[in-house]
C-alpha cells in the first residue's frame, strides 16, 4: 500500500507475484500507521491476514497451517517472536481482528500499536496470542535509533512529532 508517498510506487518495481496488489491512498498529508494498516486490512480479500512490515518477509519455513498458530478457541491468532522487528508481524483471522476494531487510531507516531493491538485481543478472547516461530520471518537488520534517524532525515519523525503536539 502507497499512504500518498511524494513519489508512488510503481507495480513493476515489486515481485511479479499475482497475489500481491499495489494499492495507492491519495491526499493523505501525514501518516498514520494505524489508519493505513486498517485501510489496508480492509482491502484484504482473505480470511486470514499476514501482517508485515516493509523490512519483514516469510522465509520458507512459514506455515500459514501450523496447529501452534491457533487459540485454544480454534481461531488464528499468531505473532511474530525474536529480536529485530519480528514482533509487530502477525498472522490472524480477520474476523478476530475486526472484533477487536483493528489497531487504534488514536495511536500516532510510532510504537505501541501492537502492543495495544494485543491487549485488547487478550481481553476479547482470554488467551494469549500464539507465537509465530522466530526462524519463519526474515528481517533487514536495522536498530530503532536507524529507523529513527531515516525519519528524522526525511521530515517524517518530525511530522509525526508535530502531530502529536496539537
Amino acid at each position: 500500500m502507497d499512504w500518498s508517498s511524494r513519489e508512488p510506487l510503481r507495480r513493476e518495481e515489486l515481485p511479479a507475484d499475482p497475489r500481491l496488489r499495489l494499492l495507492r491512498v491519495e491526499g493523505e498529508k501525514r501518516w498514520n500507521l494505524c489508519r493505513a494498516y486498517n485501510f489496508a486490512v480492509s482491502q484484504c480479500l482473505g480470511e486470514r491476514v499476514l501482517k508485515l512490515d516493509a523490512d519483514a518477509w516469510p522465509t520458507a519455513a512459514f506455515d500459514p497451517q501450523w496447529p501452534g498458530l491457533r487459540l485454544e478457541s480454534g481461531a488464528v491468532c499468531a505473532f511474530g517472536s525474536g529480536p529485530e522487528g519480528r514482533k509487530g508481524q502477525f498472522l490472524i483471522d480477520r474476523a478476530l481482528y475486526e472484533a477487536v476494531g483493528g489497531f487504534n487510531e488514536l495511536l500516532v507516531g510510532y510504537g505501541f500499536d501492537d502492543k495495544d493491538l494485543l491487549a485488547r485481543l487478550l481481553q476479547h478472547s482470554g488467551e494469549a496470542a500464539a507465537q509465530v516461530p522466530q526462524e519463519w520471518i526474515g528481517v533487514i537488520a536495522h536498530s530503532d535509533a536507524e529507523r529513527a534517524e531515516q525519519g528524522a532525515r526525511s521530515g517524517a519523525l518530525a511530522a509525526s512529532q508535530r502531530s502529536e503536539e496539537h
